[in-house]
């Protein structure tokens, strides 16, 4: 299998030479990922449910929080407090728009309060520590928000959670891997991997959640938003990568169709993420 490492690839491969720098440089460079300009970008949403399109997803970078660990299960939340969020995924292949099943679709966000679980000594208010290595260890054993399901023959998978919060410098988010048929089991690099991509939210909608609703507006609202986001604006706009949002009674329901090149392996890493 070959793995093809795009530009994406090279620059997170440069910030990681960067991220190895003194403290003062390692602030420099987060405090520049927290200023991008994304005005000229419009948000797209390719969800099933409004569109026939099957195109490539943009890809961004697996970030720093990953932790490699099999959790099949579609509640991930874990009692966790916050907003309910139904995600439903359809994942095709773009070459004739097949829906592909069997497939590995995996997930991790932080809590309600920009936590990630795994890493309770990275405060979600302050820029986080950097490693060269692009890869946090797991620092104890809690895994909320993290979980991995297999597509059905329609190519859907579908997950209960909650809303993510924010954290510096980013934009309310979900990391998601796709995977080519086969163990619910991946690795941090794994060679199957067909997508590894960032998902979003509308700002207006984070926006009235963080100010309405508990617990985040214990937080207020967020300074990271969409606009100002350096991954987005790092993957061109993150075209396809926002989230078709509507309500099912308590529910906020996200939808997005996940199209991959199936059979074509990509690695992508990076820090801040």
């Amino acid at each position: 299998m070959t793995r093809r490492l795009s530009r994406r690839g090279l620059l997170s491969s440069a910030a990681l030479a960067l991220l190895a720098a003194p403290l003062a440089g390692c602030e420099r460079v987060l405090r520049w990922m927290a200023h991008a300009d994304n005005s000229g970008f419009a948000p797209t949403s390719h969800s099933f449910e409004t569109s026939d399109l099957c195109l490539l997803n943009a890809e961004a970078i697996r970030g720093p929080f990953y932790i490699p660990e099999t959790l099949v299960r579609r509640r991930i939340a874990e009692g966790h407090a916050g907003a309910p969020l139904r995600v439903r995924f359809k994942v095709v292949d773009v070459a004739g728009c097949r829906p592909l099943a069997g497939m590995p679709v995996e997930i991790w966000h932080c809590d309600a309060l920009g936590r990630y679980s795994g890493y309770p000594s990275y405060p979600p208010d302050r820029f986080p520590r950097v490693r060269p290595e692009g890869f946090y260890e797991p620092e104890d054993g809690e895994r909320f928000c993290r979980g991995v399901q297999i597509t059905d023959a329609a190519g859907f998978v579908e997950f209960e959670t909650i809303v993510p919060g924010w954290y510096t410098p980013r934009t309310p988010h979900i990391h998601v891997r796709v995977a080519q048929p086969g163990p619910a089991t991946l690795a941090v690099d794994d060679e199957r991997i067909v997508l590894t991509n960032q998902v979003y939210f509308p700002d207006e909608l984070t926006a009235r959640i963080f100010a309405d609703e508990t617990p985040y507006a214990e937080r207020g609202p967020s300074p990271f938003t969409n606009l100002n986001d350096r991954i987005i604006h790092d993957s061109g706009g993150a075209d396809g990568g926002f989230l078709r949002m509507s309500r099912d009674g308590a529910w906020h329901v996200g939808t997005l169709t996940l199209g991959v090149a199936n059979g074509t392996a990509t690695a992508h890493v990076g820090d801040v993420g």
